[in-house]
């Protein structure tokens, strides 16, 4: 308490408010709660309810909205100097502001419970959808080509930030609780959770970057090893060197490592080193995007059959959206700060995207391939054409086994008891 008041006082030793000591009694005050600055007399100073807890309160959630912008803080400084009310503030209108933001912490609260389940469940789907995808990749040579390797490694990526999410997800939705108390673990699972986010982008940048090559120019063209090199370099090396980086400035220059879990990493500056670059290759996407549809529709207008061209170009623009990840390009800001009703929606809508991206990608770039299709139907073919030879074999060999049981047994009864032999007539 002493260095709160000590502080307090030092904090207003400028020349401006040594002017305002010349003519004032009121000096600066600790109250307890808040720094009160020198006050010349008969004067009501006010402050802002959001401003004194967003100072006094470590985790007060500070919203820019009218409803927390309205309740004030009172201290009066009387006609002979000295702060009034026997240098008592009234924080009446504040307690109305910590009942609104319990309100709102409560309410926020059931929310993000709600979406624990949602994205549990997502997330499995999405983790069935993407191992049955990876199979098919792999175990299917003849789609084997440097498209689907880019399509299967940003599958691995998606699978690694669903099972994260589920582990993240799972402790709520079991017994109520937080991620793992365990500091160590806990800041390993954030790290982690967004590697995997950061390798997604990043693959998802390397989809864009191979199909605008393709359809513009090919500086990869030459050496297919080489291409996959560069593509690995981009989707799984840097990514762990930034979020390393990220983690190691986090935990050793910022003093983070005295946060349970680095609580409130999110507005530190730090978090630019992981989502700079992802938002510059969504970015550099989103300049894949368009270059592709001005493309396309160069292609367009040397088509004669202009209507079944047009919706097939619209159709394959539309999906390239998921797949180039543009989509998180909308949920880049968190409305926390200035709006608290859109940070609902903005949590529930990005959790979503999240969850089920798993399942977007493989519908699309998978299970409605043509190629894998194709590949999906020759095989079965194959297996018809093989189970029914066998059934033809196996029936084939049931005949030739039962005209010879048939033949013996005829045999046998001939000379055993002969059919056709009539006894002598007395």
């Amino acid at each position: 308490m002493d260095e709160e008041i000590i502080n307090c006082q030092n904090k207003f030793n400028t020349s401006f408010y040594q002017n305002i000591n010349q003519t004032a009694n009121c000096g600066s005050v600790w109250d307890g709660v808040y720094c009160w600055p020198p006050t010349v007399p008969n004067t009501t100073v006010q402050m802002k309810c959001s401003d004194i807890f967003a100072a006094a309160i470590e985790h007060f959630q500070h919203y820019s909205t009218d409803d927390y912008m309205k309740y004030f803080a009172y201290r009066k400084c009387s006609d002979s100097g000295h702060w009034d009310w026997n240098s008592w503030t009234n924080y009446t209108e504040c307690l109305t502001l910590l009942a609104l933001q319990d309100e709102n912490i409560s309410r926020l609260s059931s929310i993000k419970q709600v979406l624990n389940y949602i994205v549990l469940t997502c997330s499995l789907c999405s983790l069935v959808a993407l191992v049955i995808a990876l199979i098919i990749f792999t175990c299917f040579k003849s789609i084997q080509c440097t498209r689907i390797r880019v399509h299967k490694n940003l599958c691995i990526a998606l699978l690694m930030n669903c099972c994260l999410l589920i582990v993240m997800s799972s402790p709520v939705v079991v017994d109520n609780a937080s991620l793992p108390q365990i500091d160590w673990l806990c800041k390993s699972l954030k790290a982690l959770n967004i590697y995997s986010l950061m390798a997604t982008i990043l693959w998802m940048f390397n989809e864009g970057l191979l199909l605008h090559t393709r359809l513009y120019v090919s500086p990869f063209k030459s050496n297919t090893n080489s291409s996959l090199a560069i593509y690995y370099i981009i989707g799984w090396i840097f990514p762990a060197l930034s979020v390393l980086l990220w983690a190691m400035v986090l935990e050793f220059a910022l003093d983070f490592e005295s946060h349970q879990c680095w609580q409130g990493y999110g507005k530190s500056k730090t978090i630019f080193i992981v989502t700079g670059p992802m938002l510059a290759l969504l970015v550099i996407n989103t300049g894949f995007l368009i270059n592709i549809i001005r493309i396309l529709f160069v292609k367009l207008k040397h088509d004669n059959n202009r209507d079944k061209v047009t919706s097939k170009t619209i159709k394959a623009t539309a999906l390239l959206i998921p797949l180039l990840g543009i989509q998180h390009l909308l949920f880049c800001i968190n409305p926390s700060t200035f709006n608290l009703y859109l940070e609902s929606f903005y949590i529930i809508i990005n959790g979503l995207i999240q969850s089920v991206q798993g399942i977007t990608v493989t519908i699309l770039y998978c299970f409605t391939n043509h190629e894998v299709r194709a590949a999906l139907n020759s095989a079965w073919s194959r297996r018809r054409i093989s189970h029914n030879f066998g059934l033809y074999s196996s029936s084939k060999k049931r005949r030739q086994s039962s005209a010879s049981s048939t033949s013996m047994t005829l045999a046998k009864d001939k000379v055993l008891c002969p059919l056709f032999y009539n006894q002598p007539i007395n």
